[in-house]
């Protein structure tokens, strides 16, 4: 399974023909879906293959504690995991108590694959959202505890806006090699962040903050200029 062009989602029911549906809309969408008919087996699907799942698909229609068991740890295991919860038409406690507090993450059962495909992309849109809003907040506080730092540093690295966890990364890298560092916003729309350092701790910082891996790839340290 290549990461870079599936994303998989973790299916958790014990009804064949529910699974089906879900599966089939799945692949129709260009996801990967793994089934598990039990609250374990989805648990083993999801430490083996944690990396390429996007969400989950529960099914509750019927009283399944072990399945809100499972949701339990699995938000344990990667807190904001999108979840889709499949609740029966009839009102049990469990169904009600998720929908008052999640009600964009619930469907109820009998649903159409059209329904079912309007409430995965609208859980993907509030997941985008949230990465959004977590990010700005998490660029709000690196600018804000940023170094002062005197006349003469020098630019280290650019970032686009979707880089805040990076960034936080090479903070750690720095503060490990006692080299102090401020961010500044760029006025760039595709790298709006910059991370300075000052001008003598240059290429050792260079040299700290290139072991540090992201997505599989290297991070590069090209970007080097001189700034007052």
């Amino acid at each position: 399974m290549d990461e870079h062009a599936v994303q998989a989602v973790l299916v958790v029911s014990d009804s064949h023909p529910l699974a089906k549906l879900v599966s089939r809309t799945l692949m129709r969408q260009g996801f990967a879906p793994l089934h598990a008919t039990c609250p374990d087996e989805g648990l083993a699907l999801f430490r083996a293959y944690r990396q390429y799942i996007a969400l989950t698909v529960l099914d509750v229609v019927k009283a399944a504690a072990g399945n809100l068991d499972l949701a339990t740890e699995l938000e344990r295991l990667r807190p904001g995991l999108l979840m889709l919860y499949l609740v029966g038409a009839s009102q049990t406690l469990a169904g009600c108590n998720i929908e008052s507090q999640v009600p964009a993450c619930v469907l109820t059962a009998p649903f159409t694959e059209k329904q079912f495909t309007s409430r995965i992309e609208g859980l993907r849109n509030l997941g985008a959202a949230a990465r959004h809003m977590a990010g700005e907040q998490l660029w709000e506080g690196l600018i804000a505890d940023s170094n002062k730092l005197s006349p003469g540093t020098a630019l280290l690295y650019v970032y686009e806006r979707g880089q805040a966890a990076l960034a936080a990364s090479h903070v750690n890298m720095l503060i490990a090699g006692r080299i102090r560092s401020a961010f500044r916003p760029t006025n760039q729309a595709a790298a709006p962040y910059c991370m300075i350092v000052p001008a003598p701790d240059f290429h050792r910082a260079r040299r700290l903050i290139a072991p540090v891996w992201t997505g599989g790839q290297a991070v590069s340290s090209a970007y080097a200029l001189a700034v007052d």
